[in-house]
């Protein structure tokens, strides 16, 4: 009786313990190892969405922000459609900025990578948090705007140039 009992527990505590695994998917897989081969650790998977690129949402703070620290240009994705895959990782160069600044930074910073026809092609990072923050984005290795186009002045210069071409 006391070894089916053990038996039972031991088992009870096997489909525990795989309950609530996500298998990731391959897209999912391959933003995790682009993510390790560049050092980071992964914390966790936080899901997977699109991102249509339209002129209407270039034309948000949010797309301005997006596209602000990206190197490639939005013009030859006008029309599609992104996947993101999204990850809190640890050993990011947020980490080393933000964390212990304020009691509400956590030791990790969100990671959302932008892929179109399963090619990496950018994305965003972002210091987690346990409460709301504003702000602009960071790239996904932690650069701000003026770090990838040199002055926030020229890029938004050739950034309004864009929208403008593109009808906007």
């Amino acid at each position: 009786m006391m070894k089916a009992a053990s038996l039972g527990i031991l088992i009870m505590l096997l489909l525990s313990g795989c309950a609530g695994r996500e298998e990731l998917s391959e897209t999912a897989e391959q933003v995790k190892s682009y993510l390790e081969e560049h050092g980071y650790e992964i914390v966790s998977y936080e899901g997977d969405n699109t991102y249509e690129v339209t002129l209407e949402n270039l034309k948000t703070v949010h797309g301005e922000y997006v596209w602000s620290v990206q190197r490639v240009s939005p013009e030859s994705f006008v029309g599609k459609t992104l996947e993101t895959e999204e990850f809190l990782v640890r050993n990011h160069p947020l980490d080393r900025y933000f964390y212990g600044r304020q009691p509400y930074y956590l030791d990790s910073t969100q990671v959302t990578v932008y892929l179109y026809d399963g090619d990496i092609i950018g994305g965003t990072s972002f210091p987690a948090s346990e409460e709301p923050l504003d702000g602009a984005y960071y790239s996904v290795d932690g650069k701000n705007t003026t770090e990838i186009h040199g002055s926030y002045q020229s890029w938004y210069k050739s950034w309004d140039s864009i929208i403008s071409e593109l009808g906007g």
